[in-house]
């Protein structure tokens, strides 16, 4: 937890008191909700039982032996709580100070120094355009990812694609069965094209089972490195990074490896030698298993009758090949709850196989992508292409910025970043594993708890101090003693502990309530008070509350991949 003066003056007291440590006591300091209940809160709940006494006395016993400090004002007993009030002054004088030092580093920690972490995000298949389906995973991976950049681990960001399996063997299928190589190249759009072979493909599938069969051949060949089909797989990898890296750069999505299935190709036997000598596989029906019966879960295939691998098969083959290669502490799988099985039942065969490191993987799942405006709907049936939904986002974005603001300059790439963002937020500021709803008009609202809310505070503020063109030199901090730069400055103290708990918790959605809580602090100020004013002393004082808050809300948008421009 990272901790200013005042912070540090709670914990030394209570650790004190109570002869515990201070690690101890730091994750149980709470931020009460009002005002009336001080600056910080320490639960005496938690020490009834082993001191066998009620949480009220305790609390009343610990308040006995307070005195005043430079930062401390006062304790009173509130319940079973112990609540404590800062010395204004000094208290917002450490937290600005501190702010504006750090400056774009604001929030950032070395708790992660000297530690790995892989993540696998995003993940789309080949072949396929980039649906809305894939776009959290990419998102809440490339926030995460963020996260643990800004507490100073070492991040490996892998986008794992699906460029192998029975699935792949469907595509070359249809490429040689309903179109060809030469039309896939005049295509307007390579990948639309792709997707409507695969669409046929299942169709006359219905009517041919045959096809499943040929399907599943043409990804043994793909196996066997059979050279007609390697060379259209790689040609269809081709041109699906192609239309990936375009979606991407929109997003601001950076990967350090793009590594499909096939990476792992030649590394399946060897893998699968090593699992046969750490548990026991067995035959079922022609097919290769590991059971599980001992953890609860069905057995896991491992090989098919045919001999063909499966996707558990290779990710137990890429988890053995990270380990060997990063030695990572932790191994995140950014990948849908509907999948929450398939990790339980890989993570439990390494378990058995008495792999230590197993425990370092973690599946990080989170809930589904809904629409509450049906209109998204296009001729291609349910599937939902991630570039029409930016596209649509951009372009109410754009109509926002036509009546709010007519005269802004360069409004397409103001609306590029307004939409993208809007977007963005809309998906992290809520709790992962719940579905995320698609309401255009909630998540583009320039006044609600949403990204471009954020985007038009920070432009407000950097409006402020590019008309003021005072250059802040001396601060008076007893100008900015009043109720409203109170509350900000208790919102910015939060946003070094929210980007901690975020990363800790795999939850972009701490953060994202941190930065609402700071920006609505400072709207609530900025209707009631000047910034520019003939007393320069309160005015260069308001400047350099103004440009700490600029400091948190831009780093902690730029940690969700948001920008924030200069204008709106």
């Amino acid at each position: 937890m990272n901790q200013n003066q005042s912070l540090q003056e709670v914990i030394r007291f209570i650790s004190a008191k109570l002869n515990i440590s201070e690690v101890e006591v730091a994750p149980f300091i709470e931020f009460p909700p009002e005002k009336s209940m001080g600056e910080y809160a320490f639960p005496c709940f938690i020490l009834a039982k082993k001191l066998k006494t009620s949480p009220q006395k305790i609390a009343e016993s610990l308040a006995e032996g307070f005195f005043p400090t430079e930062f401390l004002k006062e304790v009173k007993v509130v319940g079973g709580y112990l609540n404590f009030f800062v010395q204004r002054e000094n208290y917002i004088k450490d937290i600005l100070s501190s702010v504006l030092k750090e400056g774009g580093a604001f929030g950032k920690s070395d708790e992660g120094k000297g530690k790995m972490v892989v993540i696998d995000y995003s993940s789309p298949n080949i072949a396929k355009p980039f649906s809305i389906g894939h776009l959290r995973s990419t998102i809440i991976g490339q926030a995460l990812a963020n996260l643990f950049r800004s507490a100073s681990y070492k991040v490996v960001g892998i986008n794992h694609i699906g460029d192998w399996g029975t699935q792949f063997g469907k595509q070359i299928v249809a490429l040689k069965k309903f179109g060809s190589v030469e039309d896939l190249k005049n295509a307007k759009d390579p990948i639309v094209y792709l997707f409507d072979l695969y669409v046929k493909f299942h169709k006359e599938a219905e009517k041919n089972p045959s096809l499943e069969d040929e399907a599943r051949e043409m990804f043994a060949k793909t196996e066997r490195g059979d050279k007609e089909a390697t060379e259209l797989r790689d040609l269809l990898v081709d041109y699906s990074l192609k239309a990936f890296n375009k979606t991407y750069k929109r997003l601001g999505i950076e990967f350090t490896h793009t590594r499909g299935e096939s990476y792992y190709a030649d590394k399946v036997e060897p893998a699968f030698k090593k699992i046969e000598k750490l548990t026991e596989v067995r035959e079922s029906e022609g097919a290769l298993v590991i059971d599980l019966d001992s953890y609860g879960l069905t057995p896991l295939l491992l090989k098919k009758r045919d001999g063909t691998t499966l996707y558990a098969t290779r990710d137990l083959t890429a988890l053995f090949d990270r380990f060997e290669e990063f030695n990572f502490n932790q191994m995140l799988y950014v990948v849908g709850q509907e999948q929450t099985l398939h990790f339980n039942q890989l993570f439990s065969a390494l378990e058995k196989m008495k792999i230590q490191w197993v425990n370092r993987c973690h599946h990080i799942p989170f809930g589904m992508i809904r629409f509450k405006d049906k209109k998204m709907s296009t001729r291609e049936g349910n599937v939902i292409f991630l570039e029409q939904v930016l596209d649509e986002a951009k372009k109410r974005a754009k109509d926002a910025i036509e009546k709010k603001n007519p005269e802004l300059k360069d409004k397409d790439e103001v609306a590029e970043a307004v939409g993208t963002g809007a977007v963005i937020f809309n998906d992290l500021s809520q709790r992962m594993i719940k579905d995320v709803i698609f309401d255009w008009d909630q998540m583009l609202n320039f006044e609600g708890d949403t990204g471009p809310y954020l985007q038009y505070t920070c432009a407000r503020i950097s409006s402020i101090i590019k008309k003021s063109g005072s250059n802040i030199k001396e601060i008076d901090w007893s100008r900015i003693q009043d109720d409203e730069s109170f509350q900000i400055v208790r919102a910015l103290e939060q946003i070094p502990i929210a980007i901690s708990n975020a990363t800790k918790a795999y939850e972009p959605s701490i953060l994202c309530s941190a930065l609402l809580f700071v920006a609505s602090a400072f709207n609530t100020f900025y209707h009631k008070h000047r910034v520019i004013q003939e007393d320069k002393n309160v005015e260069s004082a308001r400047l350099a509350l103004l440009k700490a808050v600029l400091y948190s809300l831009k780093n902690g948008l730029q940690i969700l991949n948001i920008k924030a421009p200069e204008e709106m």
